[in-house]
């Protein structure tokens, strides 16, 4: 399991969530608008265009899915870790994406020993983990 893909989950799921949000305004807008002489068919009617959208909305909510779920994954993962330490470090660093400055000062350790945590337990999450399946995204 790449936990750097992990740190890089939250921003992609947050990103696909306003776009989720976007498309459902502009499917919104689409159906509340009235035309007085409807056209069927053709490639720019309004119904393909409905079906267009409702179509990629689909698909963007399944891969948001699937990307929640790698992020629940690497959450339970980091729980199976033995030290209690190395579980913080990584929780916030990869689940609540922390920068290094602000896991400092919420934990109360230097930046050198938050590294030196930090290494051991990608060293230890490496080790327990090797089998685990690639986040999703990196696929999609």
């Amino acid at each position: 399991m790449n936990l750097k893909s992990g740190y890089e989950l939250r921003v992609e799921i947050q990103s696909l969530k306003e776009t989720i949000e976007e498309l459902r305004i502009n499917i919104q807008s689409l159906s509340s608008v009235q035309f007085k002489e409807r056209v069927q068919g053709g490639e720019n009617s309004p119904d393909k265009s409905m079906i267009d959208k409702l179509s990629k909305l689909y698909e963007l909510e399944e891969k948001l899915e699937k990307l929640v779920e790698f992020q629940i994954k690497i959450a339970t993962e980091i729980e199976h870790l033995e030290d209690w330490k190395e579980r913080v470090i990584l929780r916030y660093r990869y689940i609540n994406n922390f920068t290094w400055e602000h896991i400092s000062e919420t934990t109360g350790y230097s930046k050198k020993q938050i590294s030196r945590i930090h290494k051991r337990a990608i060293i230890n999450f490496r080790k327990k983990f090797q089998n685990v399946p690639k986040c999703p995204c990196m696929s999609l």
